[in-house]
C-alpha cells in the first residue's frame, strides 16, 4: 500500500506540474517564449507520458489498485482545466485547442493503462482468483438489494473510519458486518445519504458552476470534485466491489490512497469555516476635529479555533498510529487487538 501510494504520487506531481494550462495559471511558463519549441516538446512529453507512466507501471507491481494511478490523472486534468462535461462538448465544438490538446493526452494515457493492465494479466494468467462466499458476503449476496445496500454500506463505514479510526481490523469477513436485507433496517439510511451525496457530485460534474457564483464557490467546487472523483473515488474503484467483487467485505488498508481525497476535503472545509477574512473599523480621534477611520484585514477568534481543534486531531491520530504500528509490530499483537475489535471474524479466529 505504502509503495504503491509513493509511486501514485510521483506521477501525480511529474503529471500535474507540467501540463501547459496548469503551469500557465502559475504562471512558470513564461520562459518558454525564449527555449526552444522542441525542446519543450520533449521535456512536456517526458514528464507527462514517460514518467507518470513508468511509476504507474511501479505502482501496479506494488499492487493492482496502482492500474487507476493514469485515470486519476486524466480525471484531475479534466477537472482542473476544464470543470464540467457539458463545457467540455461546448469547447469541442468549436475545436478549442486547449480541449483538443486534453483529449490527445486522455488518448495517449488510456493506451499506455490499457498496455500495462494487459502485461499485467498476462503475467498472473488466465486463472481466477478462486474467491469464497464467506469472504466478502456483501459482494457475493445473490439478492440484487442485499448486494447494493450491503456493498454501500460497507462504503459508509469506510468514511466513518477515515473521520473517527477507533474499530480497525485487519480482517472484516464472515458474519463480521451484518447484511441489509431490507428498507426498515435503520442502517439502510448511510447508503441513502451516500447515493444523494454522489449525485450531487455528478450533477455538479455534469452542468458546472451556477451562473451568478462567486469566485470562492467556483474554487470550492473545483476543489471539492477534485478530491471526490481523482483522488477518492478513482483510487478506490477497484476495491469498491462495484466493478469486480474482490476477496475482501471490508479492508481498512484498500482506503490509505483515497484518504488523500478526505484530507484535501477537510482541508477545504477548514478554509471554508475558519479562514475567513474580518474587517475591522477604527476610528482615531484628532484633536478636536472628527476623527479618522482605518480599516484593517484580519482573521478572527475562529481562525485560531480551528488550529486548536486541527492540533487536538493531529494529537489524537497520532496517537493511533502509534497504536496501530504497535499492533503490527507482531503477529500475535495484531491478531489479538483484532479479535478485541471484531470477535466475529472466523480468519481472525484461526490466527
Amino acid at each position: 500500500e505504502i509503495l504503491m501510494s509513493l509511486f501514485f504520487l510521483l506521477a501525480f506531481l511529474s503529471y500535474a506540474t507540467h501540463i501547459p494550462n496548469a503551469r500557465r495559471r502559475s504562471g512558470k511558463d513564461k520562459h518558454n517564449k525564449q527555449s526552444s519549441s522542441i525542446l519543450t516538446t520533449i521535456r512536456n512529453g517526458l514528464f507527462i507520458y514517460i514518467v507518470p507512466w513508468f511509476f504507474m507501471i511501479c505502482s501496479v507491481f506494488s499492487k493492482e489498485q496502482g492500474a487507476t494511478t493514469l485515470i486519476t490523472l486524466v480525471v484531475y486534468d479534466f477537472l482542473n482545466n476544464i470543470g464540467s462535461i457539458q463545457l467540455f462538448f461546448q469547447r469541442l465544438k468549436t475545436m478549442d485547442r486547449e480541449t483538443l490538446n486534453f483529449v490527445l493526452r486522455t488518448v495517449i494515457l488510456a493506451i499506455e493503462t490499457l498496455a500495462v493492465v494487459a502485461f499485467r494479466m498476462w503475467l498472473n494468467g488466465e486463472t481466477k482468483p478462486d474467491f469464497i462466499v464467506d469472504q466478502n458476503p456483501a459482494g457475493f449476496a445473490e439478492d440484487r438489494f442485499t448486494r447494493m445496500f450491503s456493498v454501500c454500506w460497507v462504503h459508509c463505514l469506510y468514511i466513518v473510519d477515515m473521520i473517527f479510526p477507533k474499530y480497525l481490523c485487519p480482517d472484516w469477513s464472515g458474519t463480521s458486518i451484518p447484511l441489509i436485507e431490507s428498507l426498515t433496517d435503520e442502517r439502510s439510511v448511510g447508503p441513502l445519504l451516500l447515493w444523494y451525496s454522489t449525485g450531487w457530485c455528478c450533477k455538479s460534474l455534469l452542468g458546472g458552476a451556477k451562473d451568478g457564483a462567486s469566485k470562492t464557490r467556483k474554487e470550492a467546487r473545483r476543489i471539492l470534485l477534485i478530491a471526490f472523483f481523482a483522488f477518492l473515488v478513482s483510487p478506490f474503484l477497484l476495491s469498491s466491489n462495484l466493478i469486480v467483487v474482490v476477496g475482501l467485505m471490508k479492508g481498512d488498508r484498500v482506503i490509505y490512497l483515497p484518504l488523500l481525497g478526505f484530507c484535501l476535503m477537510e482541508a477545504l472545509a477548514f478554509k471554508l469555516v475558519f479562514c475567513v477574512e474580518q474587517t475591522q473599523t477604527k476610528v482615531e480621534e484628532k484633536g478636536k476635529g472628527k476623527g479618522s477611520t482605518a480599516t484593517s484585514k484580519g482573521f478572527g477568534k475562529i481562525y485560531w479555533l480551528g488550529h486548536l481543534l486541527l492540533m487536538i486531531q493531529l494529537v489524537l491520530f497520532s496517537y493511533k498510529t502509534h497504536e496501530r504500528n504497535l499492533a503490527w509490530s507482531h503477529s500475535v499483537r495484531l491478531w489479538s487487538s483484532a479479535y478485541e475489535i471484531n470477535p466475529h471474524s472466523e480468519h481472525t479466529m484461526y490466527n
